[in-house]
């Protein structure tokens, strides 16, 4: 999947917004993750949507803190719910774009864009109007949004069940005919 440099067009049906600006530290980043998280369940988006969702945040959170960080400026994450699915967008103070390359074997870092192309539909990059730029994902619900909830069909006895009810039925009643009754 190639990077591209528009903002993917991503808002049919109802769309949510969630906002937070975070501060250029390391903490930072499992921050965002812990309430990207909580704000997809409030959505109701499955738990497999949720760990996807929190994997490409966690990658673009890295990307902004490592390669984007500029002295004094925060970076931000915006969450956008749209129809059958989640734009995710990191946005920082640096105007470089990203550049996706592939690492050697013995290479520690390099990754991240790689995974993010893998789990996400769309992926892509723009330049901010005041300063920076914002990197985004597209990704598609695995699960539908509300699933219509289905009532549990009603029990039917088996013909054994049915014969064997009845017949303990005619012995009760058998039994409490023959009963004395009280004086």
């Amino acid at each position: 999947m190639e990077i591209t440099g528009g903002r993917e067009a991503a808002t049919q049906g109802e769309a949510k917004e969630w906002y937070r600006q975070f501060t250029a530290r390391s903490a930072s980043v499992a921050l965002a993750r812990r309430q990207v998280g909580k704000v997809l369940e409030r959505w109701g988006y499955a738990r497999e949507d949720i760990d996807r969702v929190v994997l490409v945040t966690s990658e673009l959170a890295t990307n902004a803190l490592v390669h984007g960080r500029v002295a004094g400026r925060r970076w931000e994450v915006r969450l956008i719910r749209v129809e059958n699915g989640c734009l995710v967008e990191v946005s920082d103070a640096n105007s470089r774009m990203p550049q996706r390359k592939t690492p050697d074997e013995e290479d520690e870092y390099g990754r991240g864009l790689l995974v993010v192309a893998a789990v996400a539909d769309g992926l892509g990059h723009r330049e901010r109007r005041d300063l920076g730029k914002t990197v985004w994902a597209r990704l598609s619900q695995s699960v539908p949004e509300a699933p219509e909830r289905r009532e549990e069909p009603e029990r039917r006895e088996e013909p054994e069940e049915s014969a064997e009810r009845q017949k303990r039925e005619k012995r009760e009643k058998r039994q409490k005919r023959e009963e004395p009754g009280e004086e």
